[in-house]
């Protein structure tokens, strides 16, 4: 099943997370015991004696930073896992987006019709039907409150423009996703190089037979693309026009200098 598969996938991604977090912790952890042991073999209050001791200590001082460096980056890793555990973001490449934002978007209407009737109970003074909506009368309290002296009442404009501004992003969202929902997976080649507009994985994916050039990675990096590791290939979220464009920056690198600068013509994206 499709969200099985997308659920699958992220799952992976915090799996791996945490695995390289794990990883750099354990290597974090031996660069400091092999540092304190080194430190533990050198009296208390020598000075330095010679050169090798000179550098003795510096190897030493190396590996505690190291160390330090190491667990930097685990924390790192750990906090990212986390991130992607908890994010309640809704995805375009997940299967279910349609009908998750068509979900959220009624939620929202509905938090806005709400929102709309509690202000009219507000300037009638009328807490019982603030009751009635469902509001407690610490919530109630609240709307009767002026943020400031001799404020406004009730809900404040900013939070029905804010709302607003939410409500048009998502119908915005679910007008190209219904715009995109008969596409296919298609491909062309420009000489060797695979050019693919994957529906299911919802990207432009450029396959180079073997490892492009620094300057082809520089334009790639610069174009928004990023290299994945699980796919083999270079590849950025689906959008209207990218398809065409990365016809044209594979095209355009052929043309690269000996020097390897970037052609002008592969800065313009779209």
């Amino acid at each position: 099943m499709p969200v099985a598969g997308y659920d699958e996938k992220r799952q992976a991604r915090i799996d791996r997370l945490n695995k390289a977090a794990e990883k750099r912790r354990s290597e974090a952890d031996q660069k400091m015991a092999s540092a304190d042991a080194m430190f533990d073999a050198i009296p208390f209050g020598q000075p330095v004696m010679n050169r090798r001791d000179a550098n003795y200590r510096q190897r030493a001082r190396d590996k505690m930073d190291k160390a330090m460096e190491l667990g930097k980056e685990a924390r790192d890793l750990e906090r990212r896992a986390r991130a992607a555990e908890n994010n309640k973001a809704i995805f375009s490449d997940d299967p279910a987006a349609g009908e998750l934002l068509e979900e959220k978007l009624a939620r929202l209407k509905k938090r806005r019709e709400v929102m709309k009737s509690a202000n009219v109970y507000v300037r009638k003074g009328d807490r019982a039907g603030l009751a009635e909506l469902g509001y407690s009368e610490r919530l109630i309290d609240q709307l009767f409150t002026p943020p400031w002296e001799n404020g406004p009442i009730g809900y404040p404009s900013y939070m029905f423009s804010n709302l607003g501004a939410t409500i048009r992003g998502i119908e915005k969202r679910l007008a190209e996703i219904e715009k995109h929902a008969d596409d296919v997976t298609s491909e062309v080649m420009v000489g060797d190089v695979c050019i693919r507009d994957d529906v299911d994985e919802n990207r432009i994916q450029v396959f180079y037979p073997s490892r492009p050039s620094d300057a082809t990675i520089t334009a790639f990096k610069r174009a928004g693309f990023h290299f994945s590791h699980a796919n083999c290939c270079w590849q950025r979220l689906r959008k209207d026009g990218v398809f065409q464009y990365a016809q044209r920056l594979v095209k355009s690198m052929e043309e690269v200098s000996p020097f390897g600068e970037t052609p002008r013509s592969a800065e313009t994206e779209p």
